[in-house]
């Protein structure tokens, strides 16, 4: 060995050593530390060893198909350490069994949901064996964004007192959160815990703010939460009576806690399509603002539905506001089962904060047919009669004198009773007048019937109102506008049959030609038109495109129907709905949508063929509600013939 050699091995050598002896005397100086910090608060009882490193979450996508959640989304493990064939998708597969197991009593599985819900109802299974390992104490909470958490409920010292035990429980949850956590604090003394079934329930359905339904967004929760699978509560508010909602009692209660105070004043209930007995016989609907004390608000006693997919409407004498009301089912038609296809409750909310943002004012102080009636010639006994002889034909521009008063038959209503479907403008540019019709035949049908008069002589008398606001008739003859060869020039309905609303189209040329002296119906605007048959135009409300929010329009919407408001509006901007096209500068009817996912529905005056009739789900995005104006007026005298609409439109079948 050479000098260098040996150097080497040397300094080799000390190094060693003196890496041996480094941490020799730092063990030897942590034995007096360690001895001085385990005298703690415990009473000598020694911290619990850290938990095992954490490794990466065992994460399984859940489908639609996956019963135990109730909808699709992401089950998480805290930890990887499951035993082939025990992982964490076993506990949500619906097989008794299989289990979850892991080699921990204390840890957590998160369920992510791809939507947010309100789960009030849970179950834990135990597994086939080993009871050791069962589950025994335990906390579930719910966060809306993963990150902060509201405890739902706590157990402690649960016992299962044989295998494959399904244990069930029910907790006062009423926020739809899109996170839950199960975190198990203890099991039942074994050093692993296995989990053969976790089962988590919509029983508490969130109510958007668009569902028409309900007055508002809340949440709709049933007494008791064993229904049968796929019959769960959201069926009765989906708007299809081919679906139900099932439990297996025949008394209990379903409450429905809102977001914000509503009235209701209509209420509806629809028969499943089997099973009569099942149906409900006897109910209290009752209101409170506490949860607590409760207000009978209607009773119904003996009911029966006489026939499958029946609805039953009830009006309410209800004028105050409820935060909750609760539909207490007492008896039904003999079954141990009730069954409801449909529960529909209807009523508004307080927008008046909406409201006070309404953009002009037609408000007068000399007329109630609004400003845009002041100075208007005065009502003579000489005008009266004119109005009144149906043979005075009014003058018109509309067409440069290409078309003539021809004789035409009419069938006032081609439906039974005014329908939108009726109104589908033709030649005159009076999109505004036959929009506000198709509204006024949405919201008051029954008034329709109420001012116009069939003489029996095809001539028609309507009861209108002058300038002022006083009574007067209108009668016109049953020559309408049509060119040479005989085509329409007027509103009329499907298959050009002249109906009501080419009867009260006329009389609207005629009031004009008297005080208007205006012989062209073109671009006459809404607020000069519902006036004239209600007495009532000073009060109107009207919001510019991107004015509201999407919520804040559908408030305004069902508020406005539900009282009984004409609602009109358009569009600013040409957008595609589905395959329908959006027009600009053009007048639209604002109705109840019958799709249950639109915020609400505008009919184009135009009308259409098939089904759709001109009308149009507005979706709940930020592309089509910006583009909308909406403008509601006062129904004045109409709305004594009804109080207000709160049913989805569905155009009659031709």
């Amino acid at each position: 060995m050479n000098m260098n050699q040996m150097n080497i091995s040397k300094t080799s050598q000390n190094s060693w050593i003196s890496n041996l002896i480094k941490p020799t005397i730092y063990l030897v100086l942590l034995i007096p530390l360690s001895l001085f910090y385990s005298c703690s608060d415990d009473d000598g009882v020694p911290e619990p060893p850290p938990e095992p490193p954490y490794t990466s979450p065992a994460s399984v996508r859940i489908g639609d198909d996956i019963t135990n959640v109730p909808s699709a989304g992401v089950i998480t493990a805290q930890y990887t350490d499951a035993p082939s064939g025990s992982d964490i998708s076993k506990i949500v597969d619906g097989d008794i069994n299989t289990k979850f197991v892991t080699s921990h009593n204390k840890f957590y599985i998160l369920w992510e949901g791809d939507e947010e819900i309100a789960i009030n109802y849970y179950t834990l299974t135990s597994a086939n064996d080993a009871p050791e390992k069962d589950p025994q104490s335990w906390t579930l909470y719910g966060s809306i964004d993963g990150k902060a958490w509201t405890r739902i409920d706590q157990q402690r010292d649960q016992v299962f007192s044989k295998r494959q035990e399904e244990k069930k429980y029910q907790c006062e949850n009423t926020t739809a959160y899109r996170h839950y956590k199960l975190e198990i604090q203890s099991n039942n003394g074994g050093s692993d815990t296995q989990i053969a079934e976790l089962v988590l329930k919509k029983v508490a359905i969130a109510i958007k703010y668009w569902n028409i339904n309900m007055p508002a967004a809340g949440v709709l929760t049933p007494e008791f939460a064993d229904f049968p699978q796929g019959t769960e509560l959201g069926y009765m508010i989906d708007n299809n009576a081919d679906t139900k909602f099932i439990i297996p009692h025949s008394n209990f209660y379903i409450m429905w806690s809102g977001s914000e105070q509503a009235i209701a004043n209509h209420y509806s209930l629809v028969s499943a399509a089997d099973s009569p007995e099942k149906d409900p016989k006897s109910w209290t609907l009752y209101g409170s603002n506490d949860n607590e004390e409760w207000v009978a608000i209607d009773i119904q006693k003996n009911q029966v539905f006489s026939a499958r997919k029946e609805k039953k409407e009830f009006l309410l004498n209800n004028k105050k506001e409820y935060l909750y009301y609760k539909l207490e089912v007492t008896e039904n038609g003999g079954s141990n089962t009730t069954q409801i296809a449909e529960w529909n409750l209807h009523g508004y909310t307080d927008v008046s904060r909406i409201l006070e943002r309404s953009e002009g004012s037609t408000f007068s102080s000399i007329t109630p047919m609004g400003k845009h009636f002041e100075n208007r010639p005065e009502t003579t006994d000489e005008v009266r009669t004119w109005l009144r002889t149906a043979s005075n034909e009014p003058t018109i521009t509309d067409g440069d004198g290409r078309f003539q008063w021809v004789e035409h038959p009419v069938t006032l209503y081609p439906f039974g009773r005014p329908l939108p479907a009726d109104i589908h403008q033709r030649g005159i540019g009076d999109c505004c007048a036959v929009a506000s019709f198709a509204s006024m035949a949405f919201v008051h049908p029954d008034f329709i019937q109420s001012i116009i008069k069939d003489n029996g002589d095809k001539t028609y008398t309507i009861s209108m109102y002058d300038p002022m606001g006083k009574p007067i008739e209108v009668s016109v003859t049953s020559k309408f506008l049509s060119n040479e060869n005989g085509d329409h020039f007027t509103s009329c309905g499907k298959n050009v049959v002249l109906n009501w609303g080419t009867v009260l189209e006329k009389a609207l040329m005629k009031y004009r030609h008297v005080y208007w002296k205006n012989y062209n119906l073109g671009g006459i605007p809404q607020q000069e038109v519902n006036p004239l048959f209600t007495g009532k135009g000073d009060l109107v409300y009207c919001w510019g495109p991107g004015k509201l929010t999407n919520e804040e329009m559908t408030k305004v919407v069902r508020t406005g129907l539900a009282q009984g408001y004409f609602v009109t509006g358009g569009f600013n901007k040409a957008q595609n709905i589905g395959n329908q096209g959006t027009v600009t500068g053009h007048c639209y009817s604002g109705m109840y949508p019958s799709d249950p996912y639109a915020l609400f529905a505008m009919r184009n005056p135009w009308g259409g063929d098939g089904e759709k009739d001109g009308v149009l789900n507005i979706p709940n995005d930020n592309r089509i509600p910006p583009t909308i104006d909406i403008m509601l007026m006062h129904p004045g005298s109409a709305s004594e013939k009804s109080n207000g609409v709160f049913e989805g439109y569905i155009p009659p079948r031709w």
